[in-house]
């Protein structure tokens, strides 16, 4: 399949660089929660951050928040544009190579199998291939880049636990 999507290699890589910045923004707003609980909350609490200044920063993070979902809305949008137009063009190339394929079968083929069944086949595999290089490959790298960038923030803020989490 790779050779069907080398053509298209500015649209893989645009629909799998959306794919990554939508995945990091979506790390954002646990990180922004977390930082607004324990620097603006607690401290406000305990008295030590006055109502006016937790206030301002706490307005920020939910603006952070919020701009993060909205660029990850962006982002899921150019991913999923780009790899369903993607998908349609490879399997449309893919089927085209295999109909000529069939036009070049000699008479006896087909007088030992159906044709329709032929043709059926041809179009649900590669109606499977689209499905796998529009979604397919795109989730397999989604949860890769996930669990790396979850690892490596995890171990930034507490490496022996988030080593204990992730390695299993």
């Amino acid at each position: 399949l790779l050779g069907y999507l080398y053509p298209y290699r500015v649209q893989v890589a645009l629909g799998m660089t959306g794919a990554v910045l939508m995945t990091l923004v979506a790390l954002v707003p646990p990180y922004l929660t977390g930082y607004l609980i324990d620097q603006v909350l607690k401290p406000h609490r305990s008295g030590s951050m006055p109502l006016e200044s937790a206030m301002a920063v706490a307005w920020l993070g939910v603006g952070g928040i919020l701009l993060a979902y909205f660029l990850r809305e962006v982002f899921a949008w150019v991913r999923l544009r780009t790899m369903n137009v993607l998908g349609e063009a490879v399997a449309r190339d893919l089927r085209t190579d295999l109909y000529a394929h069939l036009q070049k079968l000699s008479m006896s083929y087909f007088s030992r199998k159906q044709t329709g069944s032929i043709i059926s086949r041809v179009s649900s595999d590669t109606d499977r291939i689209w499905d796998f290089v529009a979604f397919g490959v795109v989730e397999l790298s989604l949860s890769l880049v996930t669990l790396i960038a979850l690892t490596l923030e995890l171990v930034g803020l507490d490496w022996p636990q988030g080593l204990l989490v992730t390695l299993p």
